[in-house]
Formats: C-alpha cells, structure tokens, sequence
C-alpha cells in the first residue's frame, strides 16, 4: 500500500542513505500483516552498496532497553499498527517467557 508507514523509526547505523524517505523497496501488506522487503543487492559482511541497504528497526533505548537484557521480539502488524512483545530470558535461554509489556505504533499513511 503506497504511503503507508511501517512503523520502525530507525536503520541500521551506516544502512540505506541513498533511500527515500518513502521507501519503495518496503511494502505494508495490511490484510495479511506482512512487510515485503525487495532485496536490493547490498552485502553487510563485505559493505557492498550500504548505502541501499535495507535493514529497518527501532531504538531499543527508546523503548527503555539499557543493553544488559537478554531477550527477542516478536512483532505483529495488522489494522491501524505494529505491536511488539518480548521473549525474555535470564538463564541464558534454559528458560524463557513472554513479558507482559507490548509496545505499539502506529501505521498510518504518509505524506508524498
């Protein structure tokens, strides 16, 4: 859907300067709540063509992440949003839970 946000505010340091803001290489599948990602030939592992890079995310300082948890993400988009909950662990994994905590943000169509 073209002009529709996708809800991660960030990219990866030194990632996808050569990119419009509206990235038409990101697709918002709404109905079925998938982002399709074009590939667009860059390399991490040898920093080929970073500036077309496509590695969207967001701060995990923004969302009260100090660096000394351990945990994954899982995240849903569907309707109006993108919500995201967390997979945690403190035993290296042994075992795990869901927190209670989600966050949430809005996708909403943007300005051309």
């Amino acid at each position: 859907m073209s002009g529709t946000g996708t809800g991660f505010t960030h990219r990866l340091p030194g990632t996808g300067a050569g990119l419009p803001a509206s990235d038409p290489n990101l697709r918002l599948v709404l109905p079925s709540g998938r982002l399709e990602v074009t590939a667009t030939g860059s390399d991490l592992n040898t920093l080929l063509r970073l500036e077309q890079a496509e590695f969207p995310g967001v701060r995990l300082a923004d969302l009260g992440f100090t660096g000394g948890e351990d945990f994954e993400v899982a995240a849903e988009i569907r309707g109006d949003g993108l919500i995201v909950r967390e997979y945690q662990t403190t035993d290296a994994w042994e075992t795990a839970s869901w927190t209670p905590q989600t966050w949430t943000a809005p996708v909403t169509a943007t300005q051309k």
